[in-house]
């Protein structure tokens, strides 16, 4: 019984996030902002982080599967992310501060996102994942239908995480899987056209699999999925470079710029004053360069909520708790996962993953807050997927049994399902 336990701790780690998640978004919307929602959250994310930790101990066999230098990569990302949660612990000063601290997928266990990646790296768990995925959203089926999602807040984030997931996975499914997973990616279109973010990443996820089966039917070269990664890896970096210089990319393109005040300049989008008030916070080039830990705050002018201790923007998150330090070994793991996913792949799959990790990163200059949530797990499992090279050995034929399964068919008397 205790070896059965042994030798799945690390989905149970996943099973364990993935209902409390499933519970914190339903007690959230029946509920608002109770005590059964924070108790929710503290017990799953401490009872998933205590397995993986566990699982790291007593189950080394990750040290075959990824390569030497990506095991260092993700350590010193890991070592450098547990000391800012040490100088966070720092900040607590009374009660509410120590439940905020480790009751919020934001705040404490943030930074430890990154231990999803060792379950990534698990092939066993691969298939109970799709299908706990798929389970959860056909049970759901019928809520989108009759119930306007965009009324209940946070209710469609749950749901475009696993469809985000499933997206990939599509070339390779049944034609029933295909048009199911279809009909959710339309059902979470529709019930957040008032969600940029989730509209994006959707459209983004099926832009991947017309660009890269498509052209793989042209030229079958990995040429055009290394140009894809490398623009999506660069272009924020570039565009961050833009704005320290005082180029406003927000707002490029509109005839009027010149003539807003400082004011109205700052105030025309979502994003420009949050990057000018988390920049402003920086008073030395040591807190640029090591931020200031897990639980560090910004005072917000633009909000009026006196001070934010994260904020929409995944990367300037990173900055204020990490610094630049932490954010260039972020940069470092991704991009030594998206080089191995591209150079040793031999399947279309683990390309189009590897080109979804490079968005990511582009994306975390506009959107994805740093959690320890099933966003960030499915980025992070994503990121092992495509760092153990026997995944990337895999020809295509091969995928399906690999993180699907066989599709199993039911006999009743005469007629076969």
């Amino acid at each position: 019984m205790f070896r059965f336990y042994y030798s799945n701790t690390s989905f149970f780690a996943f099973l364990t996030l993935f209902i409390g998640h499933i519970l914190y978004y339903v007690s959230m919307s029946v509920m608002g902002e109770s005590n059964i929602r924070l108790w929710v959250i503290l017990f799953s994310t401490f009872i998933c982080f205590g397995l993986i930790i566990f699982s790291l101990i007593y189950q080394k066999d990750y040290a075959d599967k990824v390569p030497k230098s990506m095991q260092i990569a993700i350590m010193i990302l890991l070592i450098w992310n547990t000391i800012g949660f040490f100088r966070g612990l720092f900040e607590i000063k009374n009660y509410e501060d120590f439940r905020d601290f480790f009751s919020d997928e934001t705040q404490g266990l943030a930074g430890f996102a990154p231990l999803f990646f060792f379950i990534g790296i698990r092939s066993a768990d691969y298939v109970r994942i799709f299908k706990s995925f798929r389970l959860f959203l056909i049970l759901l089926i019928p809520l989108p239908i009759f119930v306007d999602l965009s009324s209940i807040e946070g209710a469609v984030t749950p749901l475009l995480i696993y469809v985000l997931y499933l997206i990939l996975l599509i070339p390779n499914c049944s034609n029933k899987e295909k048009i199911f997973i279809t009909i959710w990616s339309v059902l979470c279109i529709y019930n957040s056209m008032q969600n940029r973010s989730a509209f994006t990443r959707i459209g983004f996820c099926y832009g991947i699999l017309l660009y890269v089966y498509l052209f793989n039917a042209v030229v079958k070269v990995k040429l055009w999925v290394i140009i894809a990664s490398v623009f999506l890896l660069i272009t924020p970096v570039f565009f961050l470079y833009q704005g320290i210089r005082g180029d406003n990319i927000f707002e490029r393109g509109a005839s009027s710029v010149s003539e807003r005040t400082e004011e109205e300049s700052l105030n025309s989008d979502t994003r420009t004053f949050l990057y000018v008030e988390v920049f402003g916070v920086f008073q030395s080039r040591k807190d640029l360069f090591l931020g200031k830990g897990v639980y560090a705050a910004y005072k917000t002018d633009f909000l009026d909520m006196g001070t934010r201790r994260y904020t929409e923007v995944g990367f300037l998150t990173m900055l204020l708790r990490f610094g630049v330090i932490g954010v260039v070994l972020y940069l470092v793991v991704l991009v030594m996962s998206v080089y191995n996913g591209i150079s040793k792949s031999q399947n279309l799959y683990i390309q189009s993953v590897a080109i979804f990790v490079s968005f990511y990163w582009l994306f975390l200059f506009i959107e994805n807050v740093i959690a320890f949530n099933m966003l960030n797990f499915v980025f992070w499992f994503l990121v092992g997927v495509i760092s153990v090279s026997s995944n990337c050995n895999l020809k295509d034929e091969e995928i399906k049994p690999a993180f699907i399964g066989e599709s199993r068919k039911i006999r009743i008397g005469q007629f076969t399902f």
